[in-house]
């Protein structure tokens, strides 16, 4: 824990997490950088717990990041792992 950065609110949490990401081309991301971004957003998780808006914010990276196909070929799944998304 002494090692996180303060953030002031989770807001400012989402704006890091969000630059932390890159896209290598128009549809793949850089593994490397959403690990960081999985990062930041965990530590606000430790720092901001309550915070209904770090849930949304996690959950929204987890479906949005870690379901990208390019993305989750390389990690083993993701954290949606067999998860199938059905058509509305």
């Amino acid at each position: 824990m002494k090692d996180i950065y303060r953030f002031s609110d989770p807001v400012e949490v989402e704006i890091i997490a969000r630059v932390a990401r890159h896209w290598i081309d128009d549809e793949v991301l850089d593994l490397d950088r959403v690990k960081e971004a999985e990062a930041i957003i965990k530590a606000g998780l430790v720092l901001f717990p309550t915070r209904a808006f770090m849930v949304m914010l996690y959950s929204n990276f987890l479906w949005d990041v870690l379901d990208n196909p390019q993305v989750r070929s390389g990690t083993g799944g993701g954290a949606m792992g067999g998860v199938a998304r059905v058509g509305v």
